[in-house]
């Protein structure tokens, strides 16, 4: 996963700006974060489901911590369902269509980060902490000291 911030740089367009264009219905301020390549692959699903939890909770507890608003994303259908599952509030902003650089079908949400704030509470919100430049490995990812650097065996 990857969040990608808006920035003041007038040639700055985020991924649901290019491929929801029509769909817009505002200008996406500066300030703005979109979630991006959310992937998880598991052969089990409560592994699979519970590897967004902590993937998706850092991603928010970043947005809070540096009050990024709104929260965007460009995702597949089956996501958007698993965050109705995970009992985040969003709102679709675009239907589904073929997007072509993803070569799949995808729509647009909004997460509705007051929502989010109102259900979960100061305490929680608080406990939802992630240090920045950090990193959650999940699955069979080596440690990053045993992977080899280029020129070596």
């Amino acid at each position: 996963m990857r969040l990608i911030q808006k920035t003041t740089n007038q040639n700055s367009i985020l991924p649901i700006e290019e491929f929801f264009s029509d769909e817009l219905t505002e200008n996406v301020p500066s300030n703005s974060v979109e979630v991006s390549r959310f992937i998880v692959r598991h052969n089990d699903r409560r592994q699979s489901l519970l590897a967004k939890i902590k993937l998706i909770s850092a991603g928010l507890a970043y947005t809070f911590k540096k009050n990024l608003d709104p929260i965007l994303g460009v995702i597949e259908p089956s996501f958007e369902r698993d965050l109705r599952i995970m009992k985040i509030p969003i709102r679709r902003i675009a239907e589904p269509k073929l997007i072509s650089a993803y070569n799949d079908q995808n729509l647009g949400i909004e997460i509705d980060k007051q929502g989010l704030r109102d259900r979960l509470g100061e305490t929680e919100l608080k406990h939802m902490t992630m240090a920045t430049g950090s990193y959650i490995f999940w699955g069979n990812h080596p440690p990053i000291d045993t992977i080899p650097h280029q020129g070596e065996n």
